[in-house]
């Protein structure tokens, strides 16, 4: 009984790396040469958002503190979330509207 179970054992954890190593071979990249694109940085990212006017809806007080808040967010948290005022729902660059209309 112990030979049997010993036995089932091995063949299940053989069964297992096998099915691991094929798991690997399909990950691997089929062109090694070709360079993977970096992630942007929060700074590079405002820029390209200021070339393309993404900004223009944006009060001219509260520019600098939107840009620097979209730079945080985005390298710290990996996405955009522009600055509210104070407590409301009301963000500082005007491209979202809370409330009725």
């Amino acid at each position: 009984m112990k030979h049997l179970f010993l036995i089932i054992f091995i063949c299940s954890f053989w069964a297992c790396n096998f099915k691991k190593d094929n798991a690997v071979s399909k990950i691997k990249n089929p062109n090694p040469e070709k360079v993977i694109q970096e992630k942007l940085s929060g700074k590079e990212v405002v820029a390209e958002l200021e070339k393309l006017g993404y900004f223009n809806l944006t009060n001219e007080s509260e520019l600098d503190t939107v840009k620097s808040d979209f730079q945080k967010a985005y390298t710290d948290l990996n996405f955009f979330q522009g600055p509210m005022r104070g407590e409301t729902l009301n963000f500082m660059d005007n491209r979202y509207l809370w409330g009725r209309l």
